[in-house]
């Protein structure tokens, strides 16, 4: 641990913590930090720290781990999921590194989707942007539009002389439709013509019936391309509800229109909205598809569900439980397959380095064999092969602890019980269906006897909503279970504590981070049970306000990390192994820093690390 000595303030329910100011590396209180809904003078105000930082050590590097967390605050396929703070991030990189955007936007749609670049312009022209021109921008832009669009359109007609199903990107769905908003404020569809018809508009003589020709040409291209896409939102539009092929809805449309899909009467469920032949085959169809599990939701945030069933948990249609399961259970099976997808990422990562161990022991002399742990070490130590991706000896035992307290109500409420019930279910099998939920006085909930997402909820919403946040009242709960089941500190799961991080002030008068306080607390509960100090299990702290300003940890204080969102992406990092790793048996366990680290260096943002490598040195200079 670092021997940094950290000052320590009052918080807002007088708890001691680190003020964010000095707190670690800026990259690590921006990663923490961003939630949804934070604004953007404090987004712009931790940005400009780690470009003062990375000015002042010139370090390039730390300029590009900045342009990877933009990217991966967006990734809706296993990050945060936030268009806004993605919007506000890129705005204000491109202030000071415009050319590396420029560079950058054609990775935006595989991240977010397309709909993201005309928002990015819309915020640009809104936006103050003192002495930087949008026009580069804004070109660039219209340039990927016509491509894709163009791209599209070949493939389609190549796919029906083959008599094969098109492979489409979403471009033409998200393209701007004349006369609509982003056409009327950006001049899009204007400019994408221009983009994609530009020699037939240079030559000609009579400029506006070229124009009005070129936009005829683009409006048939997109009708086109959307109808081999069956946008569900066209076939509304005609009425031809009974063609809607719902395993190809997304699934925020599956959300958006769901009470449409069931055609329900907007004041009364009970009531059909209407008795149209087309409409009540799309309620069957519906419903078909939600009880053969082919509804998508798996980019669904897990909480906006909670939300929808929060208050009607007794009173929900049995039509509109059976969907909420489907798609609940969509959530959990992403979730799932992204911990299989990072566990045989760290295995990779593993076996690399076991490789480059073995190359770098085969050229050592037989009388060094004894020098195998300084290999190993020096091994680590080597940029080259840097990794997280030791043998993982814990295999994501965790049990969620959901802040339940006053300060959580609203949505940060809904995130705090949906992770904490999404945790649960894909726990291993000892700690599965069961969540700890706190305020004022804490209590174990015991889900295996709920049917289905919506009992689930409905049982931990009758938990003690109190306005404290003991955090002190639930660890003794959990000390409790550690003497019933006599477990010794490698079989205490990893504690997942989802909140504001607003907790009530400790009773020790010494000036202590929640840390400190919390391995006192494990010190003593094990003299008194085995004779010896017990070390704090690992704990995650995942702040859902973006309100909250400290910190309980010092950054790089070992078994414990932070994560921060609304994302049940980032659960990938809490259950598939890597919080603690073991080296010839030598156990460690990971920091926040750590975490940022693993954060940054996940494959699936290799795209925009190998795009950043690859332009010159002199662009991340500011």
């Amino acid at each position: 641990m670092s021997s940094v000595a950290y000052a320590l303030s009052r918080g807002d329910n007088e708890h001691w913590e680190i003020p964010g100011e000095s707190f670690g590396e800026p990259l690590l209180r921006l990663l923490v930090r961003l939630v949804r809904g934070m604004g953007e003078e404090e987004i712009r105000s931790l940005m400009e720290q780690v470009i003062s930082e990375s000015r002042r050590d010139q370090d390039g590097e730390a300029i590009k781990s900045l342009f990877v967390l933009t990217f991966q605050t967006r990734w809706c396929r296993g990050g945060k999921g936030e268009r806004a703070l993605f919007l506000v991030m890129t705005r204000v990189l491109y202030e000071k590194f415009p050319d590396v955007v420029l560079e950058l936007l054609e990775l935006v749609p595989k991240f977010g989707y397309w709909k993201d670049l005309l928002f990015l312009l819309q915020g640009c022209r809104a936006a103050d942007m003192g002495k930087v021109s949008f026009d580069k921008l804004a070109d660039r832009v219209w340039t990927l539009f016509a491509a894709q669009l163009q791209e599209d359109h070949e493939e389609l007609l190549l796919a029906k002389k083959q008599q094969r199903e098109p492979r489409l990107s979403l471009c033409s769905k998200y393209a701007p439709t004349e006369g609509h908003a982003f056409d009327r404020e950006l001049h899009a569809v204007r400019s994408i013509c221009g983009k994609m018809y530009g020699e037939v508009l240079g030559a000609s003589k009579q400029p506006e019936k070229a124009a009005r020709y070129v936009k005829g040409k683009y409006r048939k291209v997109l009708a086109e391309l959307r109808r081999a896409l069956q946008v569900c939102e066209t076939k509304m539009c005609s009425n031809s509800w009974d063609s809607i092929d719902f395993s190809r809805v997304p699934s925020l449309a599956v959300k958006r229109y769901m009470k449409a899909f069931l055609n329900e009467s907007a004041t009364d469920p009970s009531q059909s909205r209407s008795e149209d032949a087309a409409r009540l085959a799309c309620r069957e169809a519906f419903l078909e598809a939600s009880r053969a599990n082919k509804l998508n939701g798996k980019q669904l945030f897990p909480h906006d569900l909670v939300k929808e069933v929060w208050a009607t948990c007794e009173d929900l249609p049995e039509s509109k439980r059976e969907v909420y399961q489907s798609m609940w259970g969509k959530i959990r099976e992403g979730v799932e397959e992204m911990i299989e997808q990072r566990k045989a990422e760290l295995q990779r990562g593993a076996r690399d380095l076991e490789d480059a161990l073995a190359v770098k022991a085969a050229n050592e002399s037989s009388e060094q064999v004894s020098q195998v742990l300084a290999i190993v070490q020096e091994a680590l130590e080597d940029k080259a092969l840097e990794t997280r991706s030791s043998r993982p000896v814990n295999l994501g035992k965790t049990i969620a602890m959901c802040d339940v307290s006053g300060s959580m109500m609203g949505v940060p409420m809904y995130v705090s019980v949906a992770l904490g019930i999404l945790c649960s279910e894909v726990s291993p099998p000892a700690y599965r269906d069961r969540i700890l939920t706190f305020s004022s006085e804490p209590a174990w909930h015991e889900l295996s006897q709920c049917a289905s997402f919506v009992d689930k909820v409905r049982h931990v919403r009758e938990a003690d909503f109190e306005m404290g946040t003991d955090i002190y009242k639930a660890m003794q709960l959990v000390l409790e279970l550690v003497r019933r089941e006599r477990l010794s500190a490698d079989d205490i799961p990893n504690l997942l504590i989802i909140s504001d991080m607003q907790f009530d002030e400790a009773s020790t008068e010494a000036p202590q981070t929640l840390h400190e306080n919390l391995k006192e607390l494990f010190a003593e509960a094990g003299m008194s049970l085995y004779g010896k100090p017990l070390e704090v299990p690992q704990i995650i702290f995942w702040n859902v306000n973006q309100s909250c300003s400290g910190f309980h940890a010092e950054p790089d204080a070992p078994g414990i990390t932070m994560l921060s969102g609304f994302s049940p992406s980032l659960l990938k990092f809490v259950l598939s192994g890597e919080l603690e790793k073991e080296l010839l048996n030598s156990k460690e366990k990971m920091s926040a820093k750590g975490m940022l680290e693993s954060i940054l260096k996940e494959e699936g943002l290799a795209p925009v690390r190998e795009a950043l490598d690859k332009m010159d040195k002199k662009l991340f200079v500011v």
